[in-house]
């Protein structure tokens, strides 16, 4: 089975966010804003460093290098999967389930401060 696309398109911010629309493979839709914490921009600079000292060794737990990065894609996920666009991606992940195939996600990111962040 072909994977079901779920798709994210993050467009220019305004002093209210990021202009958000997301499509879930049945077609349904929502719009939203995305507002980052203060938190992220501090995370987003010390995430490259942590990502290099967290793939250094091999082991088992979370480092106190690597925890910057799963914060920052805590806050990442928190930010963006709230309110309407949290049901349409667990309907679109149930969909999938239930077809036996998987679900894709396909995200457009146009402001540049937020295209290289690590989603």
């Amino acid at each position: 089975m072909a994977a079901l696309d779920f798709e994210i398109d993050i467009g220019a911010g305004s002093d209210r966010g990021y202009s958000v629309v997301v499509r879930s493979p049945g077609g349904a839709e929502a719009t939203t804003e995305l507002r980052l914490p203060a938190e992220v921009g501090q995370l987003a600079v010390r995430a490259p460093d942590a990502v290099l000292a967290s793939s250094a060794t091999v082991r088992r737990g979370v480092t106190s290098d690597e925890q910057p990065v799963r914060e920052l894609g805590r806050l990442l996920y928190v930010a963006l999967f709230a309110g309407d666009v949290r049901g349409l991606l667990l309907a679109a992940r149930q969909r999938a389930d239930l077809a036996g195939g998987h679900m894709r996600m396909i995200m457009r990111i146009g402001p540049p401060e937020l295209a290289r962040l690590p989603w």
